[in-house]
């Protein structure tokens, strides 16, 4: 038999509402207008745009850092919040001035839209 490399393992991501896929390989800024930030502007950052019809997300809204396998989500600074909840949670916590970790299975809510971190290979 020939040996053949093994295949590098896909990267966890986050899984919208509207069913599109974030690949968690990369730091992210989410927001109506993610391009505004630096971290966007200056290459250290992909903008993930969200469709708000109804304003509750702000023009930048949230940052995702990836570190290997350690998510983190962090609130912008936003009017309305950023909220993360356990799998099967009843309530959402609104997340405060410091990053906090968005373990596999958590979910993510900006505005209505809501996204939910999946290992890799989902």
């Amino acid at each position: 038999p020939i040996d053949e490399p093994e295949a590098p393992a896909e990267s966890s991501a986050l899984m919208s509402d509207d069913g599109s896929r974030t690949p968690l390989d990369r730091p992210y800024v989410f927001g109506r207008e993610p391009q505004q930030d630096p971290s966007v502007q200056d290459g250290q950052a992909a903008p993930i745009r969200l469709a708000d019809p109804d304003q509750l997300i702000s023009r930048v809204q949230a940052y995702v850092f990836v570190d290997g396998e350690q998510v983190t989500i962090q609130d912008a600074k936003s009017a309305n919040g950023t909220f993360i909840a356990a799998p099967g949670a009843a309530d959402w916590v609104r997340l405060g001035d410091e990053p906090a970790d968005l373990p596999v299975g958590w979910s993510i809510r900006m505005g209505r839209r809501v996204f939910t971190h999946y290992g890799a290979g989902v």
